[in-house]
């Protein structure tokens, strides 16, 4: 019964997967003039068509889209889950948090920037009943204090209960949520196998991230050495020490060499760096959809690669809205 549930899933996971954007559909919206348009194409994808259809082009924005994709996204987990509810209920456990970081981050986006009013959501029933969060009332929120009633009965409320709202530190913040979501994963106790494949993916991902970081902090920031470890992940195969060793001998070729070994691919100094854990996430993800014989495995990597394709269409909607050259936001589309 349970290999029979597991090649159901891995059926269905990758029946999912092959409706996906592919390079004509990214190109039909590449060539679109306006908002309207994209909103038009969208919802002649059966794929998106469905929530696509109430919106008008004045709602077609990036907090609105992001929200009704991540939805969606919520939503195609809960119907995989049917085909194992046990192995469902430990993966929504994930999504949940995936999604509860994303928007508290969204949200002190608009809150640093005095727009906390212009916060939007639009989340399925299910996710808000699951949740100890009410995000609809975000937008409501008119201080510090008034923020930190709202996230009291969650987990992320240790989080940010020492801060009170002037200059808060985004980076410690963003760390500690993130830190959060990758400690869920590693502790979902789905299998063996499981936990030891996703702990060396996090691993690999963690080492891109960290490194990546060095040569911000090195090109953009100048952080001082003895601050600089508050910027790092505390997980992957390379430890602090050996970080800072890299941020202190200021030889960025020595970075890029680093990168290379990791992901298999050579890179020079003027990359788009930024790009390389999302890129090295996407080929793990497409790798594991159609070789992985484990279903968990099989759905964690969907979920990447939905979350890369709702990633996407933002980018061409705001490329396209804002009148960005093509080759400007077309550079940023992982695929």
């Amino acid at each position: 019964m349970a290999l029979l549930s597991n090649n159901a899933l891995l059926t269905k996971v990758r029946l999912m997967y092959a409706k996906r954007l592919r390079s004509r559909d990214y190109e039909e919206l590449f060539s679109c003039s306006d908002v309207n348009q994209i909103s038009q194409i969208l919802k002649s994808m059966k794929l998106y068509s469905s929530f696509i259809m109430n919106l008008n082009e004045g709602d077609v924005h990036r907090g609105v889209l992001e929200s009704l994709l991540r939805g969606e996204l919520f939503n195609e987990m809960a119907a995989l889950a049917k085909y194992d509810l046990t192995l469902g209920e430990k993966l929504f456990e994930y999504v949940m948090v995936r999604m509860e970081v994303a928007s508290l981050l969204k949200f002190l986006v608009f809150f640093m920037s005095g727009n906390a009013h212009k916060y939007v959501c639009c989340f399925p029933g299910f996710f808000e009943k699951r949740s100890k969060i009410d995000f609809k009332s975000f937008k409501n929120v008119s201080d510090y204090q008034s923020f930190l009633e709202l996230i009291k009965s969650s987990a992320y409320y240790k989080m940010f209960s020492d801060g009170k709202g002037e200059n808060l530190d985004m980076n410690k913040i963003e760390i500690s949520l993130y830190s959060y979501l990758i400690n869920t994963a590693l502790n979902l106790k789905i299998s063996r196998k499981f936990s030891i494949e996703i702990k060396k993916f996090y691993n690999s991902y963690i080492d891109l991230v960290n490194l990546v970081r060095i040569i911000r902090l090195r090109k953009f920031h100048n952080v001082r050495p003895n601050c600089v470890r508050l910027y790092f992940f505390d997980f992957g195969n390379i430890k602090t020490k050996e970080l800072i060793d890299i941020y202190e001998d200021l030889n960025l070729d020595r970075v890029c060499k680093k990168i290379s070994s990791i992901f298999k691919f050579k890179f020079s100094e003027d990359c788009d760096f930024d790009k390389i854990p999302k890129l090295m996430r996407y080929k793990w993800a497409h790798r594991k959809i159609f070789y992985s014989s484990s279903s968990p495995m099989a759905m964690m990597a969907y979920m990447f690669l939905k979350e890369t394709e709702v990633s996407n269409i933002v980018k061409i909607i705001e490329g396209i809205r804002y009148k960005l050259p093509r080759s400007e936001f077309e550079s940023m589309i992982i695929k």
